[in-house]
């Protein structure tokens, strides 16, 4: 099963459309037939439509939201290093989804710690230090996200 990503669902079908719900699609066409909360239902509903049969039905798309979902890798991470790599994930998604990482849901202050006493890194490059733990801290340089040395 392939993914289709929200912000293209949105555009065809409108806001009301939420990730985990299915999309099917015709056999090589540019537009999907109709939506479902079950790949079954999207079946369903495309052939309600009519003028389409099952055998027209090519393929079903799960509704992704790559920014959602990195938002709860974060909120789950049980290290730093797992949280680096979600904060990396969100970041990539809010690139690719144009949403400015400052307003899409992650809450960077907020952001689960892994022991050690709280810790500023104190360099020219870091301008924030978000998470540690007992050897290391997740810190925003100008360009990247980064795990450094504490």
């Amino acid at each position: 099963m392939d993914t289709m990503h929200i912000k293209d669902a949105r555009r065809q079908f409108g806001d009301e459309v939420m990730p985990g719900q299915y999309v099917a699609w015709p056999h090589e066409a540019t537009y999907a037939l109709a939506l479902g909360n079950t790949p079954a239902e999207a079946i369903e509903n495309s052939l309600a439509i009519g003028g389409v049969s099952r055998e027209d039905i090519g393929s079903i798309d799960l509704i992704v939201d790559p920014v959602a979902d990195a938002v709860a890798k974060a909120a789950a991470a049980k290290t730093l290093t797992a949280l680096w790599d979600a904060v990396e994930d969100y970041v990539k998604a809010c690139d690719e989804s144009l949403i400015d990482p400052e307003h899409g849901g992650l809450d960077f202050q907020d952001l689960p710690t892994f022991g050690g006493e709280h810790v500023e890194i104190k360099r020219d490059d870091v301008l924030a230090t978000w998470s540690w733990d007992e050897t290391h801290a997740l810190v925003q340089t100008d360009d990247a996200y980064t795990i450094v040395p504490r």
